[in-house]
């Protein structure tokens, strides 16, 4: 098994199957580190088609939904909802440009409100994810 980190192979952690334990106290600060990276955004980037407000999106991978718009007033909004989590911004003037993430796992649906210029949707894989 080959372990990458931010697209380079980690070399000697072909044995880590059945040699870690849940709390992760019997491998080296090396191993918790790579572990640790696994839920961290990646490079791996694709953009969505966009849904009007109230639209869904489910994940593809375990990752995050990211949305940006500018707004043409103060008060609009920007919003992802997933299950218990949400990520919303208000505007507090015109032209200025909101953005929102949602981390979230794979086959998980979340849904987008705003009352912005149509935003903008991508989703960010996560490092483990690729």
């Amino acid at each position: 098994m080959s372990i990458k980190q931010g697209g380079n192979t980690i070399a000697g952690l072909e044995n880590i199957s059945g040699k870690a334990n849940v709390a992760l106290d019997n491998i080296t600060n090396a191993g918790k580190e790579v572990c640790a990276n696994m839920g961290m955004p990646s490079s791996r980037v694709d953009t969505l088609t966009a849904v009007a407000s109230g639209g869904s999106y489910i994940a593809p991978a375990d990752g995050y939904f990211v949305a940006r718009a500018t707004a043409s007033a103060v008060g609009r909004y920007l919003e992802i909802q997933g299950g218990s989590l949400d990520s919303l911004v208000h505007s507090g003037g015109s032209g200025l440009d909101l953005s929102v993430f949602l981390p979230v796992q794979k086959g998980r649906v979340v849904a987008t409100y705003y009352s912005t210029n149509t935003p903008t949707f991508w989703f960010v894989y996560a490092e483990g994810a690729q």
